[in-house]
C-alpha cells in the first residue's frame, strides 16, 4: 500500500517503541552535510560569473 520495503517498517517501529512517536515519524538530523562544500561564496560567485560571461574565442560555449 505505502510501496515500502518491509526494513522501513521495522525500522520504524523499532524506533516507535525505543524513542517515541515524534522520532518514529522525523528523520534523524544529519551531523554534517553529505559532502564538502567546493566553494566558498565569493569563488561560486566568480564561477557563476564566468559560465553566464561569453566563451572564449572560437567556441560557441563553455564546456
Amino acid at each position: 500500500m505505502l510501496h515500502c520495503n518491509k526494513n522501513t517498517v521495522s525500522e520504524v517501529r523499532k524506533r516507535f517503541v525505543e524513542k517515541g512517536f515524534a522520532a518514529a515519524l522525523e528523520r534523524k538530523k544529519r551531523s554534517a552535510p553529505p559532502t564538502p562544500r567546493l566553494f566558498d561564496g565569493e569563488a561560486e560567485a566568480r564561477l557563476i560569473a564566468l559560465a553566464c560571461s561569453t566563451p572564449p574565442e572560437g567556441r560557441v560555449r563553455w564546456t
